[in-house]
């Protein structure tokens, strides 16, 4: 496989630092076209529902929605935004079911004792999605996890 054209990855997040802006540069750097949703699910669902290219969609478990007004991913309909990316992925399943779940992965940092983790792994195993979790990962081999999912979806281009 080249470092050129490995194909579309969505990150759907909304951490800057973590695993965030070092997985997305390192992914750039891997030649993948990295589309970064931050603090956006809306936006995410308005765009994936309707996606039908080659690509591979990272969901954060936990990420914040719109905070006032009307939106799709509120406080009230998303746990207090504990499962946004739950939600988020549901969604996408009915809308988008020739992609969904199957060109999919989620992460989280939550512990696993919480009842966030729990139900997120639940969710995961019924949809047969992977689920990162993130305090076993640096920037660096989330990247790396990233890729090895796309080409277990994809194939090694």
């Amino acid at each position: 496989m080249t470092d050129e054209n490995k194909g579309k990855i969505w990150r759907v997040r909304d951490d800057l630092v973590w695993c965030g802006e070092p997985a997305s540069i390192n992914l750039g750097i891997m030649g993948f076209d990295v589309e970064d949703y931050i603090f956006n699910p809306d936006r995410a669902y308005e765009d994936l529902s309707r996606e039908r290219g080659e690509g591979l969609a990272v969901v954060d478990v936990s990420l914040v929605g719109k905070i006032e007004g009307e939106g799709r991913y509120t406080s009230e309909s998303t746990s207090g935004f504990y499962l946004t990316g739950v939600r988020l992925m549901k969604d996408l399943i009915k809308a988008n079911p020739d992609k969904f779940p199957e060109h999919a992965m989620m992460f989280t940092i939550a512990d696993p004792k919480t009842m966030v983790y729990s139900q997120a792994k639940e969710f995961c195993r019924v949809h047969r999605i992977p689920l990162l979790e993130g305090r076993d990962h640096d920037g660096y081999s989330f990247g790396e996890a990233i890729k090895e999912r796309y080409e277990q979806v994809f194939g090694d281009r």
